[in-house]
């Protein structure tokens, strides 16, 4: 809800970021309260690309199999 976004946003201290971007803790997992934080963009797209550099790993590592 709003209200939840509004409450991540101030205990992440959001606003003193350079560039806020919404984070799911375990990326597995859904956009809920409990599994979300305000993080730099940066750090999100970091996070992401080391999520798909392993996934594609994975999958090239199988398919040699």
């Amino acid at each position: 809800t709003m209200e939840e976004i509004k409450t991540l946003w101030n205990r992440d201290a959001a606003e003193k970021l350079y560039c806020a971007s919404l984070d799911r803790i375990d990326s597995s997992g859904n956009y809920q309260f409990d599994n979300c934080r305000f993080i730099e963009l940066s750090a999100n797209s970091a996070k992401a690309n080391i999520a798909r550099k392993r996934k594609n790993s994975t999958i090239k590592n199988f398919s040699a199999r």
